[in-house]
């Protein structure tokens, strides 16, 4: 039955939406794929079904690892910007598009309204991401930013896939999904990218510098790690 609404949806819309890609659905083909799909319209609005362009180029590209955050369905939570929440979604999140997937009715659909997705995992605490700062380099107020802690200053993480690409000996193509992780303070308005170093720190830092230098010393703090990393701005928000 979802099929034949989804059928009659497309239709009516007047084009195939799983084989257009970057394309957007109009209020009307949201109704319709929502429905089809069995999720909340308002959270399909605006969304599209599953791009396959990225699809396509994994299938002919020879890669080792992968493109998501988590390799399997994870339950997940979305805020749409609308503060519109959604639970006991499966979600993934691909790291290489920048775009989170959902699953129904043995489907992905991705839609493109979130501002706030919280991910499940075997962690002791559940990734929390959000969207809404600050334009940066190639992201915009749209990107979604895991949020490590907050504050006065808050520190994010952007987690992404690089593809990397390498010619053979014998002229095949090897490629592979490599981990980038860039890291943001955001504080006073404004996003801060930043090397995991104590002269960085220092600088974002600057108002409270010695108390903060001061207490990665006398703690031992690793900035490569991120819970220490997340203690320093912790610390530094309650002076």
């Amino acid at each position: 039955m979802k099929n034949q609404i989804l059928k009659s949806c497309l239709i009516g819309a007047g084009t195939i939406v799983l084989f257009i890609i970057d394309v957007k659905l109009s209020f009307a083909q949201s109704d319709c794929t929502a429905r089809a799909f069995g999720l909340p319209t308002a959270l399909m609005a605006p969304a599209v079904v599953y791009d396959p362009q990225r699809e396509m180029e994994n299938f002919y590209l020879n890669t080792s690892g992968s493109r998501y955050l988590n390799d399997n369905w994870a339950t997940g939570k979305i805020v749409t910007t609308d503060g519109d929440e959604y639970s006991n979604l499966n979600v993934k999140y691909d790291l290489w598009n920048d775009k989170v997937e959902v699953l129904a009715s043995n489907r992905k659909v991705v839609p493109n309204n979130i501002e706030k997705l919280v991910i499940y995992t075997d962690l002791n605490k559940p990734l929390v991401f959000k969207s809404g700062f600050p334009s940066v380099a190639e992201y915009n107020n749209q990107t979604l930013y895991q949020v490590l802690t907050n504050g006065k200053a808050s520190l994010l993480k952007k987690p992404a896939k690089k593809l990397q690409i390498e010619n053979a000996y014998n002229n095949t193509k090897a490629t592979q999904f490599n981990s980038l992780n860039d890291y943001y303070v955001y504080k006073d308005s404004q996003m801060i990218k930043f090397s995991r170093k104590k002269s960085a720190i220092a600088t974002i830092l600057a108002d409270k510098q010695n108390q903060v230098l001061a207490y990665i010393e006398k703690n031992s703090i690793n900035l490569k790690d991120d819970t220490d990393l997340e203690k320093v701005i912790e610390f530094y928000n309650k002076l």
